[in-house]
């Protein structure tokens, strides 16, 4: 797979009709166009993980594209009202026009952020007034398809940031973030001045975050981690597997739901651990110096739960929790499955009707990797505050002292 390559597929996709699908399938194709443009040369076979992950984007951009229906088209000059659902993150921001009377999206969007959001680690705040912002600059540039429109509700699931929009709010922060959020906040009250000139009444709200799935979609396009609902576990065709250079194979798709059934499936968040990134790379590096893949392919589940095994091996509280299970003399409901260790207790304190047998297995996350976890699920799920990060984590792992080591 090359430069050129990738850029040819993502070229095939493009604007038309500016609907919920096409947004989905432009957002993986600039993405996948921006881990190949990192690519010095167009015809020279990029590295392993950047395949992989162009690869994975343009597999989800030609999904999306192919159900891009002509009946999606929306005529705009009969529109009164018009119901804008924004979201934003480190790695991207969307938005979603809807007509709340037919509940049909009218057109969406999304956002891939630059290369100084990610430097500057933009607070959350400022990222979700970007969003708002780029929503409304779309929005007035339709203004002349959209003769009928009255009204405009824009939603977000920041309240801090809706109430930026106030005209007659200040923001709360430090002297350089309060600087630059009064800046983002000034453009946007200009163009709320100027549609409310042209007879258009905007209104800034909150709306619950498991409410706002169109524009978290979009959001989080560029994330490879827990809110993807794929799992990229082979090559895409066209590639040649590492494996068997004669071998070429498809990405399957694979809900969250559907994974959570197996503890040996890896959890999608484990895939972004920066501690996992950094050891993936050195095992491939290694092995391909070794001139051979022999302890168990290269494919990044395999490689992760290698990664989970090794790093409870090196953890002393998992290795007295293997040593315990094994005598059967451990106190709580921990088990062994291929090397690692999982424990099969609910997170509430009340046991359910059905008893602890049926329980989902929840991994046993080692104190070394617990605080970058706890770091992508804060990330990812908006900036949760202490307890609901804590409560989102131990959903899907368990780690002993957490609230210490994070």
């Amino acid at each position: 797979m090359t430069k050129r390559n990738i850029y040819r597929v993502a070229g095939e996709i493009f604007p038309i009709t500016r609907t919920l699908s096409e947004a989905n399938a432009l957002g993986h194709a600039n993405v996948a166009r921006k881990l190949a443009g990192r690519e010095k040369h167009w015809d020279k076979a990029i590295d392993f993980a950047t395949a992989e992950a162009a690869a994975f984007h343009l597999h989800e951009a030609i999904y999306h594209w192919n159900n891009c229906l002509e009946e999606e088209l929306q005529l705009l000059y009969k529109v009164r009202k018009i119901r804008i659902e924004t979201d934003a993150s480190l790695s991207g921001s969307g938005f979603a026009c809807v007509d709340p009377e037919s509940g049909r999206t009218l057109f969406a969007e999304a956002f891939i952020a630059t290369p100084a959001m990610k430097v500057e680690e933009w607070h959350c705040n400022r990222c979700e007034l970007n969003g708002i912002l780029q929503a409304l600059r779309r929005l007035t540039e339709r203004l002349d398809h959209l003769s009928a429109l009255e009204s405009v509700l824009v939603q977000t699931d920041s309240r801090v940031a809706a109430a930026h929009c106030d005209v007659f709010s200040r923001p709360h922060s430090g002297n350089l973030e309060k600087g630059l959020l009064i800046r983002i906040a000034a453009v946007i009250h200009n163009l709320i001045e100027e549609l409310d000139a042209r007879g258009t009444r905007v209104a800034v709200s909150h709306i619950a975050g498991i409410a706002n799935t169109h524009a978290d979609q979009l959001s989080r396009i560029p994330d490879v981690g827990g809110y993807q609902d794929l799992v990229f576990n082979k090559v895409t065709p066209g590639y040649r597997s590492e494996e068997d250079p004669q071998k070429t194979v498809t990405i399957h798709r694979m809900s969250t739901v559907e994974l959570a059934r197996d503890p040996l499936d890896p959890d999608l968040t484990l895939l972004s651990l920066p501690a996992f990134e950094e050891w993936r790379s050195k095992y491939i590096i290694f092995h391909s110096w070794r001139a051979g893949m022999e302890t168990g392919g290269t494919t990044t589940p395999k490689l992760l739960l290698q990664f989970i095994r090794s790093v409870q091996t090196n953890d002393p509280y998992c290795q007295q929790v293997k040593k315990e299970v094994a005598e059967g003399k451990s106190r709580r409901l921990f088990e062994l499955h291929e090397g690692i260790v999982f424990l099969r207790e609910p997170v509430a304190t009340n046991y359910p009707q059905d008893g602890w047998k049926n329980q989902p297995l929840r991994l046993l996350l080692p104190a070394k990797i617990a605080k970058e976890y706890a770091t992508l699920i804060h990330r990812q799920c908006g900036h949760l505050g202490l307890h609901s990060t804590i409560a989102r984590c131990r959903q899907n792992i368990d780690c002993t002292k957490f609230r210490r080591v994070t």
